[in-house]
């Protein structure tokens, strides 16, 4: 009941905003148009199709997953690539794979099989097939707790995996009704899980069992966690929302001015209070929190309709690294792109 109050009140607040927006909008319309944002550093590292893109904890690695088993770590400094494994090492019916903050380890999977490798070492580290443990189900997601042995899997049929190769231990937990599909770590080591049901679940490690659940009406599409429990939940609709997990409490929602949106990616800003994130295909926003509202919007690059931001990272406060779908790595600077907005 606490949680439909809270919709229902930040609901009204985000109309009653828009509403004060509606009324300046002539101001607004005669306001010189913003200067045309320019990236700070490209580098497109492919021009080969990828299926998934991840940028390691400060942007310094990028690792691509390629069709048909192929997978590759480049050092974004350089702009050199570490290394690169190909079928048959790498599962030909590979569909996804993680990073670890590091850039050591990585874990990709089919829709049965994880294979988990070390970058350092150039070598495969270990690769378990768990179709017992899955029965009729298939892999949906996937992120270490601890590399390289401590991991967690999502799955079609719902479940948790919480799976410990070094005890040889598989633990299956049922919360969803769904595919899991988001799974992420905090900066203080919390698990959190986000399915197409629009369930967000916060888990007890040590219990494998949850801590707290916020429900959004439809498929959950970026799912990110910043400082002291803030979490930033976005559907496939029009529900976005910062949720105090620790309080099981929503703080902020976004105001914008269609009936409808959703992002992919998000990231908190290290120190600014802002919310970045990235639309279905190459649109960024920075939010300011906690009034949720936008106050600088830009274009990454795109090279055809299906172009999209896979990842992005801060390289430091005042700098993020995104990297696309087109292979393309672009550096902004986040404080200048706000100045010009005229909101920093």
């Amino acid at each position: 009941m606490v949680w439909v109050f809270s919709v229902w009140a930040i609901t009204l607040d985000r109309y009653l905003r828009l509403a004060v927006l509606l009324v300046s909008v002539q101001c607004v319309a005669c306001t010189p148009e913003p200067e045309p944002v320019n990236d700070i550093g490209r580098w497109q590292i492919t021009d080969s199709f990828i299926l998934s893109a991840a940028l390691s904890k400060q942007g310094q690695h990028t690792a691509l997953l390629f069709p048909q088993g192929r997978l590759a770590v480049w050092d974004n400094d350089t702009q050199k690539r570490l290394v690169d494994w190909h079928a048959p090492d790498v599962l030909p019916d590979t569909s996804m794979m993680h990073m670890d903050e590091s850039a050591r380890y990585l874990l990709s999977a089919t829709r049965t099989v994880v294979q988990i490798w070390d970058a350092t070492s150039a070598e495969p580290a270990g690769s378990l097939d768990l179709s017992a443990q899955l029965g009729d189900a298939s892999i949906t997601s996937l992120r270490f707790i601890l590399a390289p042995h401590s991991f967690v899997i999502g799955t079609s049929g719902g479940d948790i995996l919480f799976a410990d190769t070094r005890s040889d231990e598989y633990h299956l937990a049922h919360q969803h009704d769904a595919d899991v599909v988001k799974l992420i770590v905090s900066p203080d080591g919390e698990l959190y899980s986000a399915g197409n049901d629009g369930l967000v679940v916060r888990w007890d490690k040590q219990k494998k069992a949850p801590e707290q659940t916020l429900t959004v009406p439809h498929r959950v599409t970026s799912l990110e966690v910043g400082r002291d429990n803030n979490v930033f939940v976005s559907d496939a609709l029009e529900t976005q929302v910062i949720w105090q997990s620790q309080y099981n409490e929503i703080i902020s929602e976004l105001a914008y001015w269609e009936r409808f949106q959703w992002f992919r990616v998000a990231r908190f800003a290290p120190v600014n209070p802002w919310l970045i994130t990235s639309s279905p295909k190459t649109e960024m926003i920075i939010w300011q929190l906690p009034e949720g509202n936008p106050i600088a919007q830009w274009w990454a690059e795109a090279q055809g309709f299906g172009s999209t931001v896979l990842d992005m990272r801060f390289t430091n406060p005042a700098r993020l690294r995104t990297v696309t779908s087109d292979g393309v790595l672009q550096d902004w600077d986040i404080a200048d792109i706000a100045e010009q907005s005229g909101s920093y």
